[in-house]
């Protein structure tokens, strides 16, 4: 039982750290693109 819960979290690690190195900023980008895109379609729809 603890072995599965160190392999789990040892996973998560491995997830999170390239994540905050490289990856980061692109998902800001992607974040900010999609609110952007998402603002647009609703004030088209709002008009």
């Amino acid at each position: 039982m603890k072995k599965s819960v160190i392999f789990l979290q040892q996973k998560q690690r491995i997830k999170l750290i390239p994540l905050s190195i490289s990856s980061r900023d692109e998902i800001e980008i992607r974040v900010k693109k999609i609110f952007v895109n998402v603002m647009d379609i609703t004030t088209y729809f709002l008009k």
